[in-house]
């Protein structure tokens, strides 16, 4: 069955979750439910369909998400090609699409010369006779205007355009994926990794305001804002580098948690919440397990610790907050971590420090530490008793699927609206940033006391445990939903897309979106009369102060 109201679609989504709920109350073990209940079948697609996923595949809160709808696509026969940095080949081929690296001229055995947006981003600034600024190099939001046009310039679009895609699915972080489909006259469905908001609230959220009004002005930037306005019609302003929404947007969060994306899928039948992105679940009884890689995690030691009786603390902060200069640094959370949790041999403590996390740093570990730069999370989390976490929204969502509370140390963003809500649904305890909503200039506030305080609330008081359960209930009827009836309703839109655009093509027959010679032309998005001007009005290149 397709869905092609949004009315419809929610009343659909209504009737399996109150339907299952009254088959299926909330257990108070983590056996609630089995993996047959969460690894549904989804029908067979009508049609195979060409699909392109536009990511960058560096920041893990949103290559996750992606990951897992990719699977979901592959697993229904679809054809998926996903462009990203080299460094996630193997993990987007593990889900079946086909990996389109950015650089065709890297050697993806020399790990050092791997793409990187801020490596796009000096090489087309010098092309043009700039020098980068030396914050480019370590702050990936500076790069992404650049990084669009070199993609652009050595023909991305052109490349997608060989593959002839129904359609573009982007993340909403990084331009030129919509941009792509702006060029190329093609459906697009953006991915929101983060809590959802307004547009014109995220730059703020980030802290990026002065950053970014400060690169709007240099030379540089105005050259490359120029280039693609004359090279490719795409009018854009650098302010707005985080906000690239389409008509069509799929939420990874869910609204019994997220206010704001509530209120949102009342206001528009196209944006989707399917809740938290999940491999399926494996195994029975009080043990159901996401079905992932544990990349040589030993999981055994912690099921052998909680058989002894020992609690497990999952500390982890995600992967930007002390991997970028522009971010704070972790160092003084995990030294008030060690000062409080080191001395309890009843705790066993998982700590994952991230990728370019300078381990000399961190203070000697006690002895009760496992530190690694990353693990299974979710895997992690479905042994944890608590999860110390920064409260990025896939963190909170894996948290609340896997039914493991949480202490909250937000850093920036939309982690303390998150931490906010979380407290307020009573599934974890907050240790407030004293700039919210800001971002936190440091981690000092974060004291061994204040944390020590936090972890034992939350192990000794079963309401944060029996709350995150219901939620995690919840969580995942969605993930089920997700599997029987997302693809149908990104391509019923996809479908609906191109009969209007074809009903506003040209009288001849022609369009006036297209390639033409070396370059590409495209008639701008907001441009009167253009065939994409109707289609995805929300994704246009056209920033207003009104937005």
């Amino acid at each position: 069955m397709r869905l092609n109201q949004g009315t419809e679609g929610r009343n659909k989504l209504a009737e399996l979750l109150h339907a299952e709920q009254q088959s299926q109350p909330v257990r108070a073990d983590r056996g609630g439910e089995s993996a047959a209940a969460n690894s549904t079948t989804a029908p067979a697609a009508s049609a195979a369909r060409c699909v392109v996923v536009i990511d960058e595949g560096e920041f893990q809160g949103h290559l996750i998400p992606a990951l897992e709808l990719v699977r979901m696509l592959c697993a229904r026969g679809h054809r998926v090609h996903f462009f990203a940095a080299e460094g996630v080949r193997e993990r987007v081929e593990a889900t079946g699409a086909i990996f389109q690296p950015y650089d065709l001229g890297i050697d993806s055995s020399d790990e050092g010369a791997c793409w990187s947006s801020r490596k796009e981003a000096v090489r087309q600034l010098q092309s043009m006779g700039y020098q980068a600024p030396p914050e480019m190099y370590d702050h990936p939001f500076l790069a992404q205007l650049p990084a669009s046009l070199g993609l652009l310039e050595r023909g991305l679009a052109t490349r997608v355009r060989e593959l002839q895609p129904a359609l573009i699915i982007a993340d909403m972080g990084h331009p030129w994926g919509p941009m792509v489909a702006e060029v190329l006259g093609l459906p697009l469905v953006t991915l929101m990794s983060c809590t959802y908001a307004p547009r014109k609230q995220l730059i703020e959220a980030f802290g990026l305001q002065e950053w970014m009004e400060e690169a709007s002005q240099q030379d540089y930037m105005q050259a490359v804002c120029q280039r693609l306005r004359s090279r490719f019609g795409l009018t854009y302003e650098p302010l707005h580098i985080y906000d690239h929404l389409s008509e069509f947007q799929i939420c990874n969060t869910m609204p019994e948690f997220d206010q704001a994306a509530a209120r949102a899928i009342k206001q528009s039948p196209l944006i989707k919440c399917y809740g938290p992105s999940f491999p399926p679940l494996i195994g029975e009884g009080t043990e159901v397990m996401p079905d992932e890689d544990l990349q040589g995690f030993p999981l055994e030691s912690l099921r052998a610790a909680k058989q002894e009786g020992r609690k497990i603390v999952y500390f982890s902060m995600g992967t930007v907050a002390g991997q970028y200069k522009f971010a704070n640094s972790i160092v003084p959370a995990v030294q008030a971590a060690v000062e409080a949790l080191g001395p309890q041999p009843q705790l066993l403590v998982v700590l994952s420090v991230g990728p370019r996390m300078n381990m000399e740093e961190l203070p000697t570990m006690p002895s009760n530490f496992m530190v690694r730069r990353s693990v299974p999370q979710k895997s992690v989390l479905g042994l944890a008793d608590v999860f110390i976490t920064h409260m990025g929204s896939n963190s909170v969502n894996e948290g609340i699927f896997m039914g493991c509370p949480m202490v909250a140390i937000p850093n920036f963003s939309d982690q303390n609206t998150n931490a906010a809500r979380a407290t307020e649904l009573g599934i974890a305890v907050n240790i407030p940033s004293p700039c919210a909503p800001l971002p936190v200039k440091d981690l000092t506030h974060v004291t061994a006391e204040r944390l020590g305080e936090a972890v034992e609330q939350v192990l000794s008081e079963p309401r944060f445990k029996n709350a995150c359960l219901q939620l995690s209930h919840r969580a995942r009827q969605r993930r089920r939903y997700f599997d029987l009836e997302a693809a149908n309703e990104i391509f019923a839109y996809a479908d609906q897309w191109h009969k209007k655009r074809h009903c506003a093509a040209v009288p001849d027959g022609s369009n006036n979106v297209g390639l033409s010679g070396q370059g590409i032309s495209c008639t701008p998005a907001n441009q009167p009369g253009s065939a994409a001007a109707g289609a995805h009005a929300a994704a246009t290149f056209t920033r207003i102060a009104s937005h």
